[in-house]
């Protein structure tokens, strides 16, 4: 599923019926900045194809550079932010109950393979 980028399509995610949504932005720093802090119940992969995204979450910064992600898990506030034009994807993600799965934020190495996984999403 691909959801157009508007300032609140955020908050539709959860309402989403399925255990796998993607999301491409495309976005200059101004529309970045206007990100507020947020959370949704399913986790997030935020995978940077070009620019710098930053993520703040918990107090931290997770700098993403292109071709890099980072894992946020659901319920986690947190906010994004870039530097000039970014473009990125998103998977939201509800794992099962038994999945194996970090518990806080971390980085993520992109295999070419996954990334085509990514862009095909």
């Amino acid at each position: 599923m691909y959801l157009d980028v508007r300032p609140d399509w955020l908050a539709y995610v959860d309402e989403i019926p399925r255990a796998l949504v993607a999301a491409n932005a495309v976005a200059t720093l101004d529309a970045l900045e206007q990100s507020p802090r947020h959370h949704h119940q399913k986790a997030q992969l935020l995978f940077t194809v070009r620019g710098v995204v930053n993520c703040e979450v918990d107090g931290a910064v997770w700098i993403v550079p292109p071709q890099c992600a980072v894992w946020i898990p659901g319920g986690l506030p947190h906010s994004v932010f870039g530097s000039g034009e970014v473009e990125c994807l998103s998977l939201f993600i509800d794992p099962p109950e038994t999945a194996n799965l970090p518990k806080g934020c971390c980085t993520i190495t992109v295999s070419r393979f996954f990334r085509e996984l990514l862009m095909r999403a």
